[in-house]
């Protein structure tokens, strides 16, 4: 009985495994759902914290009727000084979005951060796959161990 039941129980965690890389194969984002704003940077601050590093700037983006505050985080070896301040004056911007999510950002002709360097990241699922893959197989492992018959009891 005991047996019976972690193999259908390990039938069901590859089951949910097995959508699971579907679902995640096939939420990949295409170049022709990323939108684009540019407008004018007015003025920027860094702004540095255990936890994130990015400038908040306010941008006058063309199609807006003000100027709107807004912040992008940067790479992680990409220096907040004031070079890039001031590139934030008076220049023009550019960002490439999808759904709330930045993917590519330029100011002033400096690219911060590339379109095909966000969608690569996105888009690649092998880590996510891999993951989920060990964890299905430490959990089928386990109920194999707990469904075997032990004779010595």
């Amino acid at each position: 009985m005991k047996r019976k039941f972690s193999i259908v129980l390990i039938a069901v965690i590859w089951t949910i495994w097995a959508f699971l890389a579907l679902f995640l194969k096939g939420h990949e984002i295409d170049r022709s759902e990323i939108a684009v704003k540019t407008g004018t940077a007015i003025a920027a601050h860094c702004v540095e914290s255990r936890s994130a590093k990015g400038v908040k700037f306010k941008a006058h983006y063309f199609g807006e009727k003000s100027a709107v505050d807004d912040y992008i985080a940067l790479p992680l070896n990409f220096p907040c000084d004031s070079n890039l301040i001031d590139r934030f004056n008076n220049k023009p911007i550019t960002i490439s979005f999808y759904k709330n999510h930045y993917l590519g950002f330029e100011v002033a002709g400096l690219s911060i951060r590339s379109v095909d360097e966000s969608l690569g990241e996105i888009n690649s699922k092998g880590g996510d796959l891999l993951f989920t893959l060990f964890v299905a197989v430490i959990f089928s492992f386990s109920l194999f161990m707990y469904g075997r018959d032990r004779k010595n009891q």
